[in-house]
């Protein structure tokens, strides 16, 4: 998985980086600049979240892909199909990333306009709907879950940081002596001792350096324009994270966008701004009177970012020991402790979705998951009481046998009862529910997924369609020549 994350975010960089023109030396370059980033290496490596580690790659392919296919020379099925996987991945991994990486796409599309208008890039409709289409379908494949997160995301605990804002005791870590520090370090405050958010400062300088040195020989018209929408972009995020959850902008934001939870996750799109800045200033470097000097300044830049990243990788350290992670019994870490932020509790913002909520059950059922594989768990109940249970409510469960579901605790615990009076012991199991929301996704995954099969087969059997004339894949910094994307 981690080599899928790294292969994706590396690739896709350099793919944009091509499509722009750059030769493939340079655009790995520009790859370069995500992989080994603080913040890139900290998801792998110190928080080990495979799961915003994946989706957070996945956005530089999806940018890429799409970029190929509306732009490119003409329409290739190699780029659909990447175009479509890559989007899977997006949003089938981590519903955070889906929300912010959808909203960071946005942002790069709208801050380049001016540079692809400067270029003569025309934009075709029918690429764009192809585009848009595999896209839509690519988000249907993982409506089996994004359809029950919409249905039931509101009752979560980490639905109610729409509500509250985002977890405010981090802002530690976004001051700047921590976000521009030259090597690498994590304040005594934070809880995860590997989680550095460094920004790639001798990248960063390189960019504002070589800007400065090159704005007096007068870049082409797109690559100005470029520089200046990608420093837009930078400068947003570096706001977006250094201010807290009760100032401007995140006041003026929709609810949606607080559930990021940490700022610190902002960090991917500053290293992808990054990279873009990095893309358009070694076009620009081209027609320095001495662009070797300036590679060599940036490859040098990007050894001190490896090596700090290679300190980092090898030094990091997680919540447990990966021994302890992997070990079974009662001394193996608790199986429930992160699934805390995902239980059914009570919130301002997170109301009831029609079931109970009891504030004093009669008795308490303890069960020992470790263990356990299957998705039947079997627990019995003595008498006719409420019995709270330490197995996390959802509408996802239910039971069989001599025993319902009739609530919740204010905390989030699943409360049983017996269907039938009586004291003596009433047995059950719960089980995986499948309510109407997790059945109509299912369905419409099945349906996208068949549909883009459908979809795929039909592109690339002809050239490109008639009325998409025109040099769609001019680079930013190709002014009138014919540089087109490989």
């Amino acid at each position: 998985m981690l080599g899928l994350g790294f292969a994706m975010a590396f690739m896709g960089t350099a793919w944009l980086g091509r499509q722009a023109g750059l030769p493939p030396s340079l655009a790995l370059l520009a790859g370069l600049v995500v992989v080994s980033s603080a913040y890139y290496l900290t998801n792998a490596y110190g928080r080990g979240s495979w799961a915003e580690l994946i989706a957070t790659s996945a956005v530089a392919p999806v940018a890429a892909a799409a970029a190929a296919l509306v732009w490119g020379p003409k329409v290739r099925r190699r780029d659909a199909g990447m175009l479509f996987l890559a989007a899977v991945l997006f949003s089938g991994s981590h519903t955070i990333t889906l929300v912010w990486g959808s909203a960071f796409l946005a942002f790069l599309l709208f801050v380049t306009w001016p540079a692809r208008t400067a270029a003569r890039m025309s934009t075709p409709p029918r690429r764009v709907a192809l585009a848009a289409a595999l896209v839509v379908l690519a988000i249907g494949v993982n409506a089996w879950f994004l359809a029950p997160a919409l249905a039931y995301g509101r009752a979560t605990h980490i639905g109610g940081y729409a509500a509250r804002g985002f977890a405010s005791d981090t802002q530690f870590l976004n001051i700047p002596r921590v976000l521009f520090h030259p090597g690498r370090w994590v304040p005594p405050q934070s809880g995860t001792p590997g989680l550095y958010t460094q920004v790639s400062v001798y990248v960063l300088g390189w960019v504002v350096t070589a800007a400065l040195g090159l704005c007096r020989r007068t870049p082409s018209a797109p690559l100005r324009r470029a520089w200046a929408g990608m420093a837009l972009l930078l400068l947003l995020f570096f706001w977006l994270i250094g201010t807290g959850r009760l100032d401007p902008p995140w006041i003026l934001m929709p609810r949606l966008f607080k559930i990021v939870q940490f700022q610190f996750r902002l960090h991917t799109y500053v290293t992808y701004s990054l990279a873009g800045l990095v893309i358009v200033t070694l076009l620009a470097v081209r027609t320095a009177r001495r662009p070797a000097l300036w590679v060599t300044a940036l490859v040098t830049a990007l050894a001190a970012q490896v090596g700090l990243g290679e300190y980092q990788a090898w030094t990091a350290k997680t919540y447990y020991p990966i021994s302890e992670i992997t070990s079974a019994g009662v001394e193996s870490p608790p199986t429930l402790l992160e699934a805390h932020d995902f239980r059914f509790v009570e919130h301002p913002d997170a109301k009831p979705l029609g079931e109970t909520v009891f504030s004093d059950p009669v008795a308490e059922l303890r069960v020992d998951l470790h263990g356990v594989r299957a998705d039947r768990l079997e627990v019995a109940v003595q008498g006719d009481g409420l019995v709270q249970t330490d197995i996390v409510y959802s509408p996802l469960i239910e039971t069989t046998g001599d025993l319902v579901i009739a609530g919740r605790t204010a905390e989030g615990w699943a409360v049983l009862r017996s269907r039938t009076p009586g004291p003596t012991a009433h047995e059950g199991a719960i089980v995986p529910a499948r309510p109407l929301p997790v059945a109509i996704g299912v369905t419409v995954s099945v349906a996208s997924f068949v549909a883009a099969l459908l979809l795929l087969a039909r592109v690339g059997r002809t050239e490109a369609p008639s009325g998409d004339g025109g040099d769609h894949g001019r680079a930013p910094g190709a002014g009138g020549g014919a540089s087109r994307a490989g």
